[in-house]
């Protein structure tokens, strides 16, 4: 009986070894801040952020609270904006991620409020040689209303399919179930949005918590620029 009684006062020895252990290691973790049921703060991943791209973070001029990160990557010049936004609920927080191309060129995209006609629908396989003086939506576009204040440049690199895929593989609904597409071009500024949302991509709260996601974008982003500069220059020689 002794024995026994001995060997069960000896496991709850070592249960209690155990968890005093466990909550030192707990403790150590929570000191040093690296717990991941600890959220980064702005300030940090705007600065692991910086850190990741080589950039210079700085303040935004004209936007209260708001930061920039300015960056070179394959030899071209980024700025990705964090810029807080004051709403009913409190601040909220939007993102950008910019590059100024070679070009004067402008394309928006809204949602269109009543069907395209159907002559101006077509599949970017369908283009013929001869150019139009509208803007030829193409069909994967249709629930878009698209202005440009170029229509050769536009028309030339929705007729690309690989550009074409690109913004196609951006198209989604947003919480409200209208159709968007992030990419806007601005006077030649390509602009990528992040949404701060989750479901929405690119995700705000998804580069909050890894900051090496701005990888699987830049490519695309890249792209596209670079394609914008092409198209300019044909029909600007």
């Amino acid at each position: 009986m002794v024995l026994k009684t001995g060997g069960i006062i000896a496991m709850q020895m070592n249960i209690w070894i155990v968890i005093i252990i466990v909550a030192a290691v707990a403790g150590i973790i929570l000191l040093s801040g690296k717990t991941p049921l600890r959220r980064k703060t702005r300030e940090e991943y705007l600065r692991e952020l910086a850190q990741f791209l080589e950039g210079q973070l700085s303040p935004l001029e004209g936007f209260e609270n708001s930061f920039k990160i300015l960056f070179q990557s394959a030899g071209r010049a980024f700025e990705f904006q964090d810029i807080e936004e004051k709403g009913f609920a409190g601040p909220g927080h939007k993102a950008f991620l910019r590059t100024k191309t070679d070009s004067h060129l402008t394309i928006s995209f809204t949602e269109a409020a009543r069907p395209t006609i159907r002559s101006n629908i077509v599949q970017a396989s369908q283009i013929g040689e001869e150019e139009g003086s509208s803007l030829i939506i193409p069909r994967e576009l249709k629930e878009f209303k698209i202005f440009t204040n170029n229509v050769k440049q536009a028309n030339a690199l929705f007729f690309d399919e690989k550009i074409l895929d690109i913004f196609v593989n951006f198209k989604q609904l947003d919480p409200r179930g209208h159709s968007v597409v992030p990419f806007r071009v601005q006077d030649g500024w390509l602009s990528l949005e992040f949404f701060s949302g989750v479901e929405m991509q690119p995700s705000l709260f998804d580069l909050q918590h890894s900051v090496a996601k701005i990888e699987d974008y830049l490519k695309d982003f890249l792209f596209l620029a670079k394609a914008i500069e092409k198209k300019c220059q044909e029909f600007n020689p």
